[in-house]
């Protein structure tokens, strides 16, 4: 009897119709991109791991980059998009994106030299997002 509850679980998780559950929120795949479709700020020499990894420690989650599971730069520099180990660890980095985007409309006014982030990370101008994008 277990297996089959467990297989109807399964069932309406892939569909999204548990307790509001999106599909989405079980990806453990993120994009950073910017919110008006434009390419990157990147070169050539941009390696996808290292940049995540940097983007983790801008968020605060530096706890985090030894679970990156794999990244890479979208073609035409569209986006960078990575997968963590599991969606717990995607949702605790979405967390922090939310967080910190929060902040920085909050104090928007402020010196900016007092964030934690720079601006090339977390404004208004670009996006985090799981997505089941693949690689």
């Amino acid at each position: 009897m277990r297996a089959c509850q467990l297989i109807v679980l399964l069932l309406l998780i892939t569909q999204g119709c548990v307790n509001g559950i999106d599909r989405i929120q079980l990806s453990p795949r993120l994009l950073y991109s910017r919110k008006d479709g434009g390419t990157m700020p990147i070169n050539s020499t941009t390696i996808a791991v290292n940049w995540t990894r940097e983007l983790l420690t801008k968020l605060g989650l530096p706890h985090l980059k030894s679970r990156l599971h794999q990244a890479k730069i979208l073609e035409g520099n569209d986006g960078l998009l990575f997968e963590m180990q599991t969606y717990l660890y995607a949702l605790e980095v979405k967390r922090a994106w939310d967080q910190q985007l929060s902040d920085y409309e909050l104090y928007e006014e402020l010196d900016r030299a007092s964030m934690n982030c720079s601006s090339d990370c977390v404004n208004k101008d670009y996006e985090l997002m799981q997505t089941e994008l693949k690689f």
